[in-house]
């Protein structure tokens, strides 16, 4: 009988997750070192270590730093990209309050379409957002989006952000679709790494409740979907508790 998985969607796109949680849990260990008497540096360093270790046993070193590579520029990017967006349509929607047509229009060229949140965005749809937006982002169109006082600097910053996060998101999702079915034992490691990072996302969540982004760092299942993972109904374990 083979082993059950304990973690929600494929086991490639949990590494990543794990991973990402990692990575979060290492920069905030000043912070979080104060809900855990066993949490700190050493702790976090550890955690990391497992998580490439793990992943190496199914991905191949080569393939797992090629994909965790792809990974921390999209970690370290995408929450600037989500922020800029955000500030970006926010300053358009007041800017253009009484003018409802060309604002529809400014939208529709930046890649503002729907009435789906920029915060809500999965990790491919935010990169199809910021390329439709450098493709239309002219000078003539920085010229008029300006002119109310928005900074061009604030348009070209994110329009920059484009580039280097498709090229990102690219290589991970190529890298995903290579990886092979994994064994008993490797599933065995992985249900274990899955257990530990969900305790510590659930601690850290409350730990943050009133802190929404760094609380987002440490929610597992928006994590899953913002690399592609389709939506499971397997999110008992994943959700924060209520304090």
């Amino acid at each position: 009988m083979s082993v059950k998985h304990l973690f929600p969607g494929k086991t490639v796109n949990m590494a990543i997750a794990c991973k990402v949680v990692s990575t979060h849990f290492s920069e905030n260990i000043e912070s979080l070192g104060k809900a855990r008497t066993n949490w700190d540096p050493a702790y976090a360093a550890a955690l990391a270590a497992r998580v490439d270790a793990v992943s190496a046993t199914f991905l191949g070193v080569k393939t797992r730093d090629e994909l965790f590579s792809a990974t921390s520029t999209l970690t370290q990017l995408i929450g600037p990209a989500r922020e800029q967006l955000s500030t970006i349509k926010t300053q358009l929607t007041v800017d253009l309050k009484n003018d409802e047509a060309k604002r529809n229009i400014i939208f529709a060229k930046l890649g503002f379409s729907g009435k789906t949140k920029i915060v809500d965005l999965t990790q491919s749809e935010l990169v199809a957002l910021l390329i439709t937006f450098k493709r239309n982002l002219t000078a003539d169109l920085i010229t008029e989006i300006t002119a109310k006082g928005m900074p061009a600097q604030l348009l070209q910053g994110v329009a920059d952000l484009a580039d280097p996060l498709d090229k990102a998101n690219t290589t991970q999702e190529k890298l995903k679709g290579t990886v092979k079915e994994t064994s008993d034992n490797v599933i065995t490691e992985l249900n274990a790494l899955y257990t530990e990072v969900i305790g510590i996302c659930k601690i850290a969540s409350n730990h943050f409740k009133k802190e929404p982004v760094k609380k987002e760092m440490f929610t597992f299942a928006k994590i899953l979907r913002n690399i592609g993972e389709a939506r499971t109904t397997n999110t008992e374990k994943e959700k924060a508790p209520k304090a």
